[in-house]
């Protein structure tokens, strides 16, 4: 059970993914006609994944270690033994927000993301 984050030659390998959600938006647009009650539909297929991605870290060199990874500039890779279709390529989208669980020495990394193709 290997959780990996690769950013270039640079990898990381949290000790649990314990969060991840993701949506895709449609890509169906909705035309109003004026006089009728159904619009014109053009079909389109949904996006890319997006979401957010939660890391659990068993210490503070190990949260700096994930954070700075995501602080980069590229597209990073995600893989998962026991969950082969959460793999993608994604990009940081919004914040990412380190957040300590009191009274322990584990952190949780939070990132906003969005698959990318390469």
């Amino acid at each position: 059970m290997t959780t990996t984050i690769t950013l270039g030659v640079q990898s990381v390998y949290p000790e649990l993914v314990t969060g991840y959600d993701s949506r895709r938006e449609s890509g169906n647009l909705l035309h109003t006609i004026i006089g009728r009650a159904d619009p014109d539909v053009t079909l389109k297929a949904a996006g890319l994944r997006q979401g957010t991605l939660e890391v659990w870290c068993p210490s503070h060199s190990s949260v700096l270690e994930v954070e700075a990874l995501h602080a980069q500039v590229g597209v990073l890779h995600l893989t998962d033994d026991d969950a082969p279709g959460v793999a993608m390529h994604y990009v940081v989208s919004g914040a990412i927000d380190v957040t300590p669980e009191f009274g322990t020495p584990r952190w949780l990394v939070r990132v906003a993301y969005a698959e990318v193709i390469v």
